[in-house]
């Protein structure tokens, strides 16, 4: 019993640092092709602002990424999910 609960837990931290990953990667590559977009179109231009913008904002959203991969290894180690399987 004990095994099958750690493995659920080892699987559950699994697939919760793989979907991070990808979000994380997500939003850098984003931010990465506004930037090139930027240069493309020249930093000075009104267009080339906003896309500056659009990217900070991009890279920004990681840090709430990572706030809530944390607070999912908390739950995950906490046993929440499966305390909550018993009501």
């Amino acid at each position: 019993m004990q095994g099958d609960f750690e493995s659920r837990q080892r699987e559950r931290r699994r697939k919760a640092n793989a979907d991070t990953l990808v979000a994380v990667l997500w939003e850098a590559a984003m931010a990465a092709v506004l930037l090139w977009l930027r240069g493309r179109c020249g930093p000075a231009s009104t267009m080339g602002i906003i896309l500056l913008c659009l990217a900070a904002v991009d890279a920004a959203l990681i840090i709430p990424i990572l706030i809530v991969r944390h607070q999912r290894m908390k739950e995950i180690a906490g046993g929440e999910e499966d305390e909550a399987g018993n009501y």
